[in-house]
């Protein structure tokens, strides 16, 4: 038993899966689809759309509202009936990308979850890997919840710090509010991030951004997130603007990576491999 959940009868335990969370099926989406399971043959990669169009052998959010349909904005909008009526199409896309860790959380309590893992890494469509994930994450597969950068009110300027965000924080939150920055390429233990999911479904937390939520929450838990230690996280996972293909000089995850090249996997097969510190 893991997390109140009964592993499935024959189904085995993975060291690391991850979760590629997409909206949109495109030539830029399946490219880094394709790139992380070619450099990742052994790691399970689960695709899950954020109420957007699935990918072949992937999944939809929608088929795991079970528990969460108060959330959604089309529930609260016009009830029950009204809600499965808009869930047959696509969101507003802001409220989308505001809250991109909701299909995470409905992944993993799932009742029909078809994986097991030991780790979960968050894969969104705009991010590239040339990389093993398990040699680039190295240390950090010891800790619960990892980061690429955390931020704190008070020492950090995080757009989403202001009086408007904080407002809808749940009374019993505010005494935890971080962010980690950005949601993509974090890395959770399958314990912590169960626990996040159950205790966003039991908050209720309306409107919230993705990355101070996910780090907000896993902090009031006592999953204190710690930063990557691999120093290239900040440079390819931070970048404040998007990266060119010919920009990918070492082996690394990326950031935000939105173009198309189908020469890319070939291209990259050969760069050697930076060292984890």
């Amino acid at each position: 038993m893991m997390n109140g959940r009964s592993v499935q009868s024959g189904m085995s335990m993975s060291e690391l899966a991850v979760l590629f969370l997409h909206h949109a099926d495109d030539a830029a989406t399946r490219n880094n689809l394709a790139a992380l399971r070619h450099h990742n043959p052994l790691v399970p990669v689960v695709p899950v759309s954020n109420f957007g169009v699935r990918l072949p052998g992937g999944y939809d959010a929608r088929q795991m509202t079970t528990g969460w349909r108060k959330m959604l904005p089309s529930h609260r909008r016009g009830g029950l009936l009204r809600s499965w009526g808009r869930l047959r199409k696509n969101l507003e896309p802001r409220w989308v990308w505001r809250n991109s860790d909701l299909p995470a959380y409905m992944f993993m309590l799932w009742k029909n979850r078809p994986v097991q893992a030991r780790r979960w890494f968050i894969f969104e469509w705009d991010m590239y890997c040339n990389v093993n994930l398990a040699d680039w994450l190295g240390p950090a597969m010891d800790s619960p919840v990892v980061a690429t950068s955390l931020q704190y009110p008070g020492r950090n300027d995080f757009h989403y710090f202001n009086e408007s965000e904080m407002r809808k924080v749940p009374d019993s939150l505010r005494p935890h509010v971080m962010a980690a920055n950005p949601w993509a390429g974090m890395l959770f233990s399958e314990d912590a991030l169960c626990a996040i999911a159950r205790r966003v479904q039991e908050a209720d937390w309306h409107g919230g951004f993705c990355e101070m939520r996910v780090a907000t929450v896993a902090r009031s838990l006592g999953y204190q997130p710690i930063a990557n230690p691999n120093p290239l996280a900040q440079r390819t996972l931070r970048a404040v603007t998007s990266f060119k293909l010919d920009q990918i000089d070492v082996q690394s995850v990326w950031h935000k990576v939105k173009t198309h090249d189908p020469l890319t996997l070939n291209a990259h097969e050969k760069t050697p491999a930076p060292q984890c510190s």
